[in-house]
């Protein structure tokens, strides 16, 4: 048989592990931490309970869709792109999706 259509579509994907920056809730920088990975790997934070923020810049060509998958997320997050928040996500939820229109700063 002869298909005259494309049976599979490979979109571009982007890992986004590696370094990524640390924060305090009042903005002071805790250090930067390997992705995947905890902040009980920081000097000073071995027994951390609290928040921290993670930060990590990541550049779009053009405005597209982006999917963000969580994989690691141990008791919640809230996740925003560009200040915007987009999901939280709990343990229950972490393996949820959230998919998001996003523009090209410019």
């Amino acid at each position: 048989m002869i298909r005259t259509f494309d049976t599979h579509i490979l979109r571009p994907s982007t890992e986004l592990g590696g370094f990524w920056r640390v924060l305090r809730t009042d903005g002071a920088p805790v250090g930067r931490i390997l992705i995947p990975g905890c902040a009980e790997s920081l000097p000073g934070y071995e027994n951390f309970q609290g928040v921290l923020l993670y930060e990590r810049d990541v550049q779009l060509s053009e405005a597209q869709n982006v999917l963000l998958t969580f994989h690691g997320v141990s008791f919640r997050a809230e996740v925003y792109w560009d200040g915007e928040k987009l999901r939280s996500i709990t343990m229950r939820t972490r393996r949820l999706l959230p998919l998001c229109r996003v523009r090209q700063r410019g």
